[in-house]
């Protein structure tokens, strides 16, 4: 049993679930360490990986003891991997923390105080962006400070209205009440299916209190362009219909979490039902043009690859 340190603030838990993360590991993890805010215990949960993960984890561990490395001897799984960290964590606050991501050094020390001076706030996160493979900044998102309001019907009806592309799901790195995050059963599968589930365990905190943000940019988001050689028609069709699926299923979550909020009143909950609706024929529209948009991209390149030959 690990025990917080009494007299020197507040216990802050930062849990990283890991799989084959070394190539920006070590860069993930001198942001971490690097926090003016030093009172924190950072809980990795290594998930069978295959890389060299477990050798940079166990050379940071030696030289921090604030780091707890725990390897699981088979893949367990994200969303399993995901709430064993938080299972594992004995701070008062715990914040999720992605093996590739940054954060500047004020990134705890900004938002504690605002979940402290906020005791109706069940989480605090800040603006953020995301960077390439080289940490250079390549989007920024104003749109998650449309999502803020006291009142829980407008929060949860913001959150729902806007669109995922809109950065919504990144909240889920905020940092939040540890006993608000386990009394809403961690990362859970409201759905039924994994995709998307960090956007709906945030929808279930705002049902528990609202959001404080600062508009500071203190997180960084790595987003990675994934190359992928010629992939058949039947690949991308596949692929693209799994992901219309789950896309729609997903949707499911919203409705099972505001059903279950004994405080909104059957008008709020007719009035989200409806919100969903529209979300639903929205997102099926968008998909739709997305894959008929891959249809064409794949002829085109074909026709492309066709001709170039026979020149």
């Amino acid at each position: 049993m690990v025990e917080s340190p009494s007299n020197c603030g507040s216990w802050v838990s930062i849990g990283m679930p890991v799989y084959n993360g070394a190539k920006y590991l070590r860069q993930a993890l001198d942001s971490l360490l690097a926090q003016d805010y030093t009172n924190f215990e950072l809980i990795i949960s290594d998930n069978a990986s295959t890389d060299d993960t477990a050798a940079i984890c166990k050379e940071f561990a030696t030289r921090d003891a604030r780091i707890r490395y725990y390897c699981n001897e088979q893949n367990m799984g994200a969303i399993w991997n995901f709430n064993r960290v938080l299972k594992l964590a004995i701070g008062d606050y715990f914040m999720w923390a992605a093996c590739d991501d940054l954060w500047e050094s004020s990134y705890i020390s900004t938002l504690l105080p605002l979940l402290q001076d906020n005791t109706d706030a069940a989480l605090a996160f800040t603006a953020f962006n995301n960077i390439d493979e080289s940490g250079i900044e390549t989007r920024t998102y104003p749109y998650i400070f449309e999502l803020s309001a006291d009142n829980l019907f407008e929060r949860l009806r913001n959150y729902l209205r806007q669109e995922e592309c809109q950065g919504k799901a990144n909240l889920i790195h905020g940092l939040m009440l540890r006993r608000i995050l386990l009394i809403v059963g961690g990362l859970s599968l409201w759905s039924g299916v994994s995709f998307a589930a960090d956007m709906l365990v945030v929808f279930k905190l705002l049902t528990v209190g609202k959001i404080i943000l600062t508009e500071r940019i203190l997180f960084h988001k790595r987003l990675v362009q994934q190359k992928r050689e010629n992939p058949s028609f039947m690949q991308i069709s596949i692929n693209l219909i799994s992901y219309c699926w789950a896309h729609q299923v997903y949707l499911r979550g919203y409705a099972r979490i505001f059903r279950e909020t004994s405080s909104l009143t059957r008008y709020e909950k007719d009035e989200l039902e409806n919100e969903l609706r529209e979300r639903k024929r929205s997102i099926l529209r968008q998909d739709f043009t997305m894959l008929l948009n891959a249809a064409k991209n794949f002829m085109h390149n074909r026709f492309s690859r066709v001709r170039k030959r026979m020149v």
